[in-house]
């Protein structure tokens, strides 16, 4: 399964993919056919996929596509220049939440919208899912822009932390 747009290639890793990329495995590059630059492992990204991903990618019961980090692959040089995530399945009522980032060097080129435009599409195709639930903080104007570019509407705010929503 792999979702394209005009520049990027997205694709879900599988539960041993994932524990490549944790490990900043080098066989995760051949495995995919990409290159994958020494990307920042966030440590809280870390963490979700220790605590949250690979449990519910090796659970049977879920479909790993709604829980799983994505690779965002730049098609011109077949790169990895960031990912995003469904944090897991959706909820009762077919909520699904999302988290994204782009290597500094991919910032502020559209690739976040192009690739928020492209996961609402899909998710469109996903009857149990019925909305798209992101946070970001509010001073992060490329992804408050991202978001609003892409029909996000923001629903709720704490402090500094803002949340949209995204009916599909």
């Amino acid at each position: 399964m792999i979702i394209e747009t005009q520049r990027l290639k997205l694709i879900p890793l599988t539960h041993n993919q994932l524990k490549l990329y944790l490990e900043q495995n080098i066989l995760l590059n051949d495995e995919l056919e990409i290159k994958i630059n020494k990307l920042d492992l966030h440590p809280e990204l870390s963490e979700a996929i220790e605590q949250t991903l690979l449990p519910n990618t090796s659970a049977q019961k879920k479909n790993y596509l709604h829980c799983t980090l994505w690779a965002m692959i730049l098609i011109e040089n077949n790169v990895m220049i960031g990912s995003f995530l469904f944090a897991d399945t959706p909820n009762a009522a077919g909520e699904i939440e999302i988290g994204y980032g782009i290597d500094v060097a991919y910032r502020n080129r559209g690739y976040l919208s192009e690739t928020l435009a492209a996961v609402a599409a899909w998710t469109k195709t996903q009857p149990e899912i019925k909305m798209i639930i992101a946070q970001t903080d509010e001073n992060n104007l490329p992804s408050v822009q991202a978001l609003i570019k892409n029909k996000f509407v923001q629903y709720k705010k704490q402090e500094s932390q803002v949340w949209f929503k995204y009916d599909c």
